[in-house]
């Protein structure tokens, strides 16, 4: 039987892990830190992308990053 995440979360141990885990910071591409599991919400914000209009550099690793999942994307539909 395969275990879902509500009964790995009852186990005190993993709860322990996975709080310690999302709670580690991690570095955002605008300069910024943020905890794992609250940086999606921070690539929405206003801050953010004001940040990264603000710097060229910043601005350019976004952009390829848009460009290579697009074309990741575009060779998943790809019908040989």
């Amino acid at each position: 039987m395969t275990k879902t995440f509500k009964d790995y979360y009852n186990d005190p141990e993993f709860a322990e892990r996975h709080r310690e885990y999302t709670k580690v910071k991690v570095p955002c591409e605008c300069g910024k830190s943020y905890p794992r599991g609250s940086i999606a919400r921070h690539k929405k914000t206003n801050l953010h992308k004001k940040q990264m209009d603000k710097n060229p550099i910043s601005k350019q690793l976004h952009d390829a990053q848009e460009l290579i999942k697009k074309l990741m994307n575009e060779k998943d539909l790809k019908v040989n």
